[in-house]
């Protein structure tokens, strides 16, 4: 009875050990699997202020419109942002961050990714 105990017992110890080698053995360092997606939008220009690529926003979903602002100034929006815009706006309270990904400052259009 004593000797089927330990038997037993050795087998799960080296399951565990088998698992612990599969884990040790993934290559994880360099592999680049995406935690979250960015959704990115155009948005209409206001004002003379023209942002710059790489710069950081506050993006604010208020009614039906999406606006894009640089601390308190309102520097972008979006009148009527698809549905994937408003879902990502609304799992975190109607406000995200916010990055400048392009400015066509001719057209008055900047493309914000939704952080």
């Amino acid at each position: 009875m004593g000797a089927e105990f330990v038997e037993k017992a050795a087998r799960s110890f080296a399951k565990s050990w088998d698992k612990g080698k599969v884990k040790l053995s993934t290559a994880d360092l360099l592999t680049r699997t995406p935690e979250q997606q960015v959704v990115v939008c155009a948005a209409d220009l206001l004002g003379p202020h023209i942002p710059k690529i790489g710069d950081q926003v506050t993006v604010e979903l208020e009614g039906s419109r999406m606006i894009a602002r640089d601390g308190v100034n309102e520097i972008a929006i979006v009148n009527q942002p698809s549905a994937a815009v408003q879902e990502a706006l609304k799992k975190s309270c109607s406000i995200a961050p916010g990055q400048i990904e392009k400015v066509h400052s001719l057209a008055g259009v900047i493309e914000v990714s939704i952080l």
